[in-house]
């Protein structure tokens, strides 16, 4: 087992493992009080400890539906107590996930006094240590809500993880909105005079057509003009674009596939465009729209394409509810689209099925760790890491297409790490990470996102103790570099900044004194 951190208490863990060692049998009530992490940690040392003598921690099924139905979990305690029962080993009972979350924390209350009710019955039918995992602020609250069941409690401990340093407090409620890592950018692996060119051909098209965009024209130079930065050309052309993209949702849904292909592509350039300049409403109101069509695709054609395009539609409108600030109607969306993909068979599009979910998995991963729920983005961020290595084991060659969204996973793995205060996990997860944006960076005409992925992980890099500057330096020479390169892009000066006060925070916290 990897050694414990230095804020693990041996001398309060060894006082848990005494009591479960000597009197395995027999009711006895126990309340630890405990920040995520270091319940994890608590419950693996003990099994640890435990497990030669065959005396392993019990978790009951019961734990897992609190917030819904506190009343439901106290009636499946109870009728699981003769399981429990006969079986040898201490229960642990975790109630202390989603702490400080008020549906979660009155759940929680009534769950406590429902216990204290059925005192008598713990004690006759439960001839086991029992173990209360409550947040680590719950102490006061119990006390007053089951003074019972407080009153028999053979012991109660609590663990705290170290407070965040200004540095990381700091990034917590920063650089999140600072930093955002979008799937959303289309590579372009074209030079300027493409860009030109496509520009020119475009205005060609309209002129040759009395002034109807051609789509498919459209598309190609907004990806061009886009990824080189020039925003203001890019949003002259998908202003008539998008008026021919509504006029054309008028036709029946069972399009050909090359119209039905360019029609796909004009909505995503301009959300594209809509998303680099944060106009959220416009983006939820195209993504309706392209969703509508795709279900319409879908009930006439039946096809698996459009099932796919379906789930990812679903994926992309949760994206955007979730920047619009309605996580709950994000995590409905990804729901969703999760469902939707379970409904791709065909062997030709089984790696196309894992990359689907895997994208999914990833927004709901990212919606619990702004929660706050580490636990939780932990286990969904390496479910989505399992999928797309699936995704590559049935096709290796895709492979190098899905180098950047395994390095972006890395990132969120090594968040919720750092959220836990995992400091080892996370810098694992980041210098893998690194090692991957510096790959793509390195790429003869690599797109110009490829930089900007680089700095952020570069950035979580200096939160990690004691605190680098030399990543933060490295960010900070990076952006000014695509502030060059780039000046119409207005997301650089406010990243720009983002770095320096890290910058700042971390020089402060290393000076002595």
């Amino acid at each position: 087992m990897t050694p414990p951190p230095d804020w693990f208490d041996a001398d309060e863990a060894q006082q848990l493992l005494r009591h479960l060692e000597w009197q395995p049998e027999g009711f006895s009530l126990l309340f630890v009080f405990a920040d995520a992490l270091p319940a994890q940690w608590l419950a693996d040392w003990l099994n640890a400890a435990l497990r030669p003598a065959g005396l392993t921690l019990q978790q009951p099924t019961c734990a897992q539906p609190l917030a819904d139905a506190p009343d439901a979990v106290v009636d499946a305690l109870m009728a699981e107590l003769g399981a429990l029962a006969q079986a040898p080993g201490a229960v642990w009972l975790p109630l202390h996930h989603h702490p400080q979350h008020a549906d979660w924390d009155a759940a929680r209350q009534r769950l406590l006094a429902r216990l204290n009710e059925r005192r008598f019955l713990l004690e006759r039918d439960l001839p086991r240590p029992l173990l209360l995992v409550l947040p680590a602020n719950f102490r006061p609250i119990t006390r007053e809500i089951a003074p019972d069941i407080w009153h028999i409690r053979v012991l109660s401990q609590q663990w705290r993880t170290p407070a965040l340093s200004a540095a990381q407090h700091w990034c917590w409620e920063k650089l999140p909105a600072g930093f955002p890592i979008s799937r959303d950018r289309q590579p372009w692996m074209g030079r300027a005079e493409d860009a030109d060119a496509l520009l020119h051909e475009w205005k060609r098209s309209q002129k040759n057509e009395g002034n109807v965009a051609l789509i498919e024209t459209a598309w190609q130079a907004c990806a061009a003009l886009i990824a080189a930065g020039r925003l203001s050309e890019a949003e002259t052309i998908l202003a008539p674009t998008l008026k021919a993209v509504l006029h054309n949702l008028k036709i029946p849904p069972k399009l050909d596939q090359d119209r039905s292909f360019a029609l796909v592509h004009a909505f995503f350039q301009f959300i594209s465009l809509a998303t680099e300049s944060e106009r959220w409403g416009e983006v939820a109101g195209v993504y309706g729209l392209l969703l509508g069509f795709y279900k319409g695709s879908v009930e006439s054609v039946g096809d698996e394409s459009s099932i796919y395009l379906s789930a990812m539609g679903l994926y992309n409108l949760g994206v955007v509810n979730h920047q619009l600030g309605k996580p709950d109607s994000a995590a409905k969306k990804y729901l969703l689209g999760l469902a939707l993909a379970k409904e791709i068979y065909s062997s030709d599009v089984l790696w196309v099925k894992c990359c689907v979910q895997s994208n999914i998995l990833y927004g709901q991963a990212k919606i619990a760790t702004s929660s706050g729920d580490y636990p939780s983005a932990l286990s969904t961020y390496q479910a989505a890491l399992a999928h797309y290595e699936q995704a590559i084991t049935i096709t290796p060659s895709a492979a190098p297409a899905l180098q950047r969204d395994l390095a972006l996973i890395q990132v969120g793995l090594a968040d919720a790490h750092m959220g836990l205060q995992d400091w080892p996990a996370a810098e694992q997860a980041l210098a893998k990470s690194v090692a991957i944006f510096r790959q793509l960076a390195a790429a003869p005409r690599a797109p110009r996102h490829a930089r900007e992925d680089l700095a952020i992980a570069l950035a979580r890099q200096a939160l990690l103790p004691p605190g680098d500057l030399a990543p933060l330096q490295e960010a900070e020479r990076i952006l000014l570099q695509l502030c060059a390169e780039f000046v119409e892009v207005p997301a650089y000066p406010r990243e720009l900044s983002a770095v320096r006060e890290l910058r700042r925070l971390v020089d402060a916290e290393s000076q002595p004194g």
